[in-house]
Parts: structure tokens; C-alpha cells; sequence
């Protein structure tokens, strides 16, 4: 009898260690497949661009204001700050083409967007510095617009305000946001609400993503690609795929994606102090 539950047991174990080896050798099989798939995507971005994720459009006013000495007889300071004003709503309309480049036996897909935004801003006086700011000098007022790979900016876009067209400068110019391009915003701007109009073609690899920065934000993409992967934090209110492609629509408030809070950080990691000599020079 004992040698019998052994001989089970040993039955059992072998049966198992049979199923073991064929699944490692299977798991060996797809990790090695996805990483030549990997370094594949990799290749053809290199070539193109890159993933994109688009940031924008943002309101960034660079100010210095005077800051007294706590103490008689100190050196006062001068304190570089900004302010970052979102849209009050933000319409992004996505058209996405898509082909695909083969290496192997893997395809890649490489898409070329042609994207428009319209962005409403409320832009308070004095660009929403508070009257208690001992300013020096002018502040500084920009329309910036991240783009996480620039190479896939293959013409250079086209912004509006209201009736006013406005030069577009490579670089979002920001130390959390390097890539993309900005626009000096006119003097004449503040205590207005605007319409910020930006026309975008854009080339990328694999994925394109949207940061919803407005206090409103709708977005809707549209694309012949007929395999979409939906990601990200929040998935669509709506969607359709066929064999023709996709269409997806998201519409998003600022209370769903916490964008004020991510915001305010931001703002008090561009604040420093600089201190400034008794004939109020700068250091």
C-alpha cells in the first residue's frame, strides 16, 4: 500500500516537473520575442520619433519680485517666481494616419497626426500676480506647448490668438518641460479671455497621448488604425473600432485629473531666491 501512494506521488511530481519545463521553455520563447519586439520599436523610432505625449497649451508668467530684509542692516533678496494659468476649457480634435514599418517579423506602427486645440483662457490683471508683489521689472509672459520628441515636428506650427497670428520658437523653454515651443504672449494680453487656436502635424512611434490640462478638456481622435490599445490613467467615454479603424472621445474636469494640484507643485519648484548686492544688483 505505502508503495503504492509513492509511486502516485512520484507519478504526480513527474507529471508536474513534465508541465514546468515545456511552460518555462514557452515563457523563454515570449520574454526573448518581446524583447527583440522592444529593441525593434526601438530601431524604427530611432529613425522617426519617438512616443509622443503632448502637453499643453499652458499660460507661463516668469516675474522677479523684491523681497525686504528680515533683519536692519541685511542684504534684501530678489525672488524669481511664476505663475502657470490652465485653460478654462481646452477641445482637442485628432486625425491619426497610420502605417507600419517591418523588421523581421514584427511591424511597427509609425502614425503621422494632424492635431488642432482650441484653448479659452480668463488671463486676470497682472497675469494673475498677486498686487502685493513688489515686482522688478516686466514679467515675462509665454504660451508654451510640451511635445516629448521634437523630431516628429516635421512642419512648424501654427498658432492664433484670437485674429493674431503668433511665431511659433522651438522649446517649451521649462525645466520639467524641455521639448516642444512656446510663444510670447502680448503685452496687452492680461485682464482679457483669449482663444488660443494651435495646429499640430506630428509624426511618432507606437503610442500618442494627451495631457487634459484644461479645466474642461475634450478630446476626440479618430485614426484608420484598426488595432488601437487604449491607455493611460482614464479610458474613453466612448469609443468604436472596425476594420476601418477607430474613434474615441474623452471628456475629462480637473477634479478627475487633480491637473490643479500637479500644477501648484510645479509653480513652487520654479520659485528661488537670489540675492542681491546693497546697490540692488543681483549677485
Amino acid at each position: 500500500m505505502r508503495s503504492n501512494v509513492l509511486l502516485k506521488a512520484f507519478v504526480v511530481g513527474a507529471v508536474a516537473v513534465a508541465f514546468i519545463v515545456p511552460l518555462s521553455l514557452i515563457w523563454n520563447v515570449v520574454r526573448e520575442r518581446s524583447r527583440y519586439r522592444d529593441n525593434v520599436t526601438a530601431e524604427v523610432a530611432k529613425s522617426t520619433a519617438q512616443s509622443q505625449t503632448l502637453v499643453g497649451p499652458l499660460v507661463v508668467v516668469r516675474y522677479r519680485e523684491r523681497v525686504p530684509a528680515a533683519l536692519k542692516g541685511e542684504t534684501g533678496q530678489v525672488r524669481e517666481g511664476a505663475e502657470i494659468l490652465l485653460p478654462d476649457s481646452l477641445s482637442i480634435r485628432s486625425k491619426v494616419h497610420v502605417e507600419t514599418r517591418q523588421r523581421g517579423i514584427y511591424r511597427v506602427p509609425v502614425f503621422r497626426s494632424t492635431t488642432g486645440f482650441v484653448a479659452r483662457f480668463t488671463l486676470p490683471p497682472r497675469l494673475g500676480i498677486p498686487d502685493k508683489r513688489q515686482l522688478v521689472g516686466e514679467p515675462r509672459a509665454e504660451v508654451v506647448f510640451g511635445v516629448s520628441d521634437p523630431r516628429g515636428m516635421r512642419t512648424i506650427p501654427k498658432v492664433r490668438l484670437d485674429a493674431a497670428t503668433l511665431e511659433a520658437r522651438l522649446g517649451a523653454g521649462l525645466g520639467w518641460l524641455k521639448n516642444g515651443f512656446s510663444v510670447p504672449l502680448p503685452s496687452d494680453a492680461a485682464g482679457r479671455r483669449v482663444a488660443l487656436e494651435v495646429n499640430l502635424d506630428l509624426m511618432g512611434t507606437d503610442r500618442l497621448m494627451f495631457l487634459p490640462v484644461g479645466a474642461v478638456t475634450d478630446v476626440e481622435v479618430s485614426s484608420d488604425w484598426p488595432h488601437p490599445g487604449f491607455v493611460g490613467a482614464i479610458l474613453p467615454d466612448e469609443r468604436g473600432v472596425s476594420g476601418r479603424g477607430f474613434q474615441a472621445h474623452w471628456r475629462l474636469s480637473r477634479f478627475a485629473t487633480g491637473i490643479d494640484d500637479a500644477i501648484a507643485r510645479i509653480r513652487d519648484s520654479m520659485s528661488s531666491l537670489i540675492p542681491i548686492t546693497a546697490e540692488g544688483g543681483s549677485g
